[in-house]
């Protein structure tokens, strides 16, 4: 492996460009997932809101009153533990960076390593000794072009939710501010024994309520910040947006506390030392602060966000060993490796050795291995060592190894992260659908002990009765056309124009003119030597226009098609109640394959009456199919070989010499064979003027035939009478009806979910 003078393989720059491109490769997928486990998580809170709604039935004890309890908040609980881990998992693909976080206790020389990294000093970035300095989390990027920091702020909700509700719980205290102008006249009791009631020694809890108080009195320094949005301030002001006032300004004049309204800082800057351009840092401030809740605040902020966290130690007075606040720290870690299997692929232990007593050093090593790598070195996390107040030690001894081990660990591990964010995902769902499946089934059987009711006999034999009479006024309509008709008006009117369409085009010398025509005529036959090769592809092209002119005739017969349907969709609509009431009048083909759906759909299948909606959807009457078998023969004389029908032998119809001369007579014989073509092309179809009216005939008697009067017709009519009696017929059942339809709703907002599954089950 090639190195480089600071120690870093040349490589490791090229090797994070492609991880990174890698990530970008995959996000499409994971939002694709994101997408559709918030669908499922949306319908399932719908489906809890129906069932809260107070004008919802009480299922009883079928299931579905058990479901809403426990199945239904538990089936959320999970939907929404996949969705965290999705968008940690999007969060972490859709970076432009790889990122480093940083952290340790207040004191051990954290801040100081991230400006050896960073660049920054003390105004960005402070440092201190004897109390915590850093207040704020910032993210620190390399930018060659940029020097700037980005100021999130709270607004009172924000700050409110996050700094204010975790003291108010951790001390007990019932009530929080609900405005800022509350805020300012509050009032926190003196002592913790005064709120709590007790003289219990308790020194967290005294030490947070000092801290509370402190806040409460800053809000002067700090409430004109609480506007929300962010803010750019230049890096030599940022100070007092990331630390805590100094001890002089304590003392001074209380000191200003803006940290308090902002929510994290981002940092862009040139870093001195640049082995990777795609770096960032997660500066974290110091665990084990007063602030209630502040680790876990702080920690919550790396889901997705860091590739691996490097925890700052120091061999310093009080601290030169391991401690319990570095087990919590390490615990707290655990929740943000999103599935990486080892630890020590996640974090590093940095120790800062530039406490100059070597036998405190000694010992913090020592405490290290015995009491976090189990007396063998390096066997969970990997320990390095530097001066933290080197840039170039910590380039070399620190930087440079955890980029490496990022280079080559880091695609296993986004594989790990990946596997682990949709891990347990198809338990989920399998989960889901047995209890849907269930709710499906209460519900089914609920809708039957709701909605039986003997008069719906009567209700679905008057409704296919009706049916009934609507067709036969269809039926016997197009019977008269097709008997008292000649021929067919509108037929032979649309064939008589298109026939002097195609004569007109004929005598416009095919498209082109006469004069064109037959100069490219002459010029073929003078170039070739014969007239033959012209002739042949000129009739060849002039019999396919004939037909697809003819073929025109098509549209005509789609739009008589579409009319018989509108008919059977319109007497289908007038007696089906709201069934059909959003069905588009003007595609009556969408409204009876809608029909189908719902016979399919019926809670009681009604399969033969679909059959018989189907098969009239599947009527098609167009001149492919039906009417060029007519004209074929008269359009076969555009040939230039012909047979003779007397002597039965082969001529050829347009043998001319090759001149001028002859050129003009191969177009007045082609024009004259195109004509006649055309002119029995005319005569065959008329033939066939009443054929499209004859063929509808019979097509809606047989549909009315299969769906009235067939075998299965009058049972198949009581299971859509049973399976849509609310929408049929809303208001003959009004009591029942409401009910009913309740259960409608639900069992719809089920299916919702159920085709939600089905989508999510395919993607596993």
């Amino acid at each position: 492996m090639r190195l480089s003078s600071e120690g870093i393989s040349v490589d490791i720059a090229d090797q994070i460009t492609a991880i990174l491109a890698d990530r970008h490769h995959q996000l499409p997928t994971v939002r694709d997932r994101i997408t559709r486990w918030t669908a499922l998580d949306q319908q399932l809170a719908a489906l809890s809101g129906a069932f809260s709604d107070p004008n919802t039935l009480k299922l009883g004890e079928a299931g579905p009153d058990r479901f809403t309890e426990v199945r239904l908040s538990e089936a959320r609980a999970a939907v929404a533990d996949v969705l965290e881990r999705l968008r940690a998992l999007e969060a972490r693909f859709a970076r432009s960076t790889v990122n480093i976080g940083v952290s340790g206790s207040a004191r051990v020389g954290k801040s100081t390593m991230l400006q050896a990294i960073s660049g920054l000093d003390d105004r960005q970035v402070p440092t201190g000794t004897g109390i915590p300095v850093t207040a704020v989390r910032s993210r620190i990027y390399h930018s060659a072009s940029r020097e700037r920091a980005l100021v999130s702020l709270h607004t009172f909700e924000t700050f409110r939710r996050d700094v204010l509700e975790p003291f108010h719980a951790a001390l007990r205290l019932p009530v929080l501010p609900e405005s800022l102008a509350a805020f300012r006249t509050w009032t926190y009791p003196a002592r913790i024994e005064d709120h709590l009631g007790t003289t219990e020694e308790s020194p967290t809890l005294r030490a947070q309520l000092t801290r509370l108080r402190e806040i409460h009195r800053a809000l002067p320094t700090y409430e004109q910040d609480l506007v929300g949005g962010e803010r750019e301030v230049s890096l030599a002001n940022l100070r007092q947006y990331v630390a805590y006032p100094t001890v002089e300004e304590r003392e001074a004049a209380g000191g200003a506390h803006r940290y308090l309204a902002v929510r994290e800082v981002m940092i862009e800057c040139p870093f001195p030392n640049r082995q990777v351009d795609q770096l960032g840092l997660l500066d974290l401030p110091g665990l084990g602060e007063v602030d209630a809740n502040a680790d876990t605040r702080h920690v919550a902020g790396l889901r997705g966000e860091v590739d691996v966290v490097v925890m700052v130690l120091r061999p310093a007075e009080g601290i030169a060993y391991w401690r319990d606040v570095d087990n919590g720290a390490l615990e707290l870690l655990k929740e943000v490796r999103g599935g990486i299997g080892s630890a020590r692929d996640f974090v590093f232990l940095a120790i800062n050795d530039a406490e100059p007593d070597r036998v405190r050093l000694a010992g913090l090593r020592q405490s290290i291995t015995s009491l976090a790598n189990d007396e063998t070195p390096d066997v969970h996390y990997r320990v390095l060592e530097a001066d933290a107040h080197c840039p170039g030690d910590v380039h070399g001894r620190i930087l440079a190894p955890v980029l490496l081990h990022l280079a080559e660990r880091l695609p296993t591990m986004d594989r790990e992260v990946f596997a682990a964010a949709i891990a347990g995902a198809d338990t989920v769902l399998a989960r889901i659908r047995t209890a849907v499946e269930d709710l499906e089934t209460a519900l089914r059987v609920l809708r039957q002990r709701v909605g039986v009711n003997e008069s719906l006999h009567g209700h679905a034999s008057r409704l296919r009765a009706m049916l009934a009479i609507e067709l036969r006024h269809i039926v016997d309509d197009l019977r008269r056309q097709a008997e008292e008709s000649a021929e067919d008006t509108e037929f032979v009117e649309t064939l008589e124009r298109t026939f002097d369409e195609t004569v007109e085009w004929i005598q416009d010398g095919f498209g082109v003119g006469a004069e064109t025509w037959t100069r490219r005529a002459f010029e073929d036959m003078a170039k070739l030597g014969n007239a033959s090769a012209f002739a042949v592809d000129e009739l060849n092209f002039i019999r396919v226009d004939i037909s697809r002119r003819f073929a025109g005739l098509s549209d005509l017969f789609a739009g008589r098609v579409q009319a018989v349907w509108g008919q059977v969709a319109e007497a289908l609509r007038r007696h089906l109640g709201v069934l059909l009431a959003d069905a588009d009048r003007d595609r009556p083909d969408e409204a009876l394959r809608r029909f189908v759906e719902l016979l399919n759909d019926a809670e009681e299948p009604c399969p033969t009456l679909a059959q018989a909606v189907s098969g009239l959807l599947d009527v098609r009457i167009d001149y492919q199919s039906q009417l060029y078998p007519r004209v074929r023969a008269a359009l076969a004389s555009l040939n230039q070989e012909i047979k003779n029908p007397a002597t039965g032998e082969v001529v050829h119809q347009t043998a001319v010499e090759i001149s001028e001369g002859g050129a003009e007579q191969l177009y007045t014989t082609t024009s004259r064979l195109a004509e006649r073509a055309a002119h029995q092309a005319k005569r065959a179809l008329l033939a066939e003027s009443i054929a499209p009216t004859m063929i509808l005939y019979a097509v809606v008697e047989h549909f009315a035939d299969h769906l009235i009067r067939s075998r299965e017709s009058e049972g198949e009519f009581r299971r859509l009478a049973r399976s849509y009696r609310d929408d049929i017929w809303p208001a003959e059942f009004h009591q029942i009806g409401e009910a009913n339809a309740r259960v409608t709703r639900l069992r719809a907002a089920v299916r919702e979910i159920a085709s939600t599954l089905a989508e999510l089950e395919k993607s596993l």
